[in-house]
């Protein structure tokens, strides 16, 4: 089972710096960009915190509210959580084998 929870981790933190690679080179490439990369980065960093916190925390709370129970609330959230990713993922596959992504990532 702990390998199960650390390949979870270290999956989300791959996604995490792809994204944030991303994010920086978006956000460097601005015209009116006057940040270093290394703020771009801590704001996504920071922004991510807070969005997870959000989600994992306070979102289970709002079925709860409506009616479910915790527990029904928290697999809810996996739930949805994991249909978006798998979105995401079939979006990032494709954008490699079309040249529009920068990593390549399926040749």
């Amino acid at each position: 089972m702990s390998a199960f929870f650390w390949a979870t981790i270290f999956h989300g933190l791959q996604y995490l710096v792809i994204v944030a690679i991303f994010h920086v080179k978006d956000q460097s490439d601005l015209p009116n960009n006057e940040r270093g990369a290394l703020y771009h980065a801590a704001h996504f960093y920071l922004f991510s915190l807070a969005l997870g916190y959000g989600l994992f925390y306070c979102w289970p709370y709002a079925f709860v509210l409506v009616g479910f129970g915790l527990a029904e609330s928290v697999l809810l959230v996996a739930v949805a959580i994991n249909i978006h990713h798998f979105i995401v993922d079939a979006h990032i596959w494709r954008m490699g084998s079309s040249g529009g992504n920068r990593f390549s990532i399926a040749t």
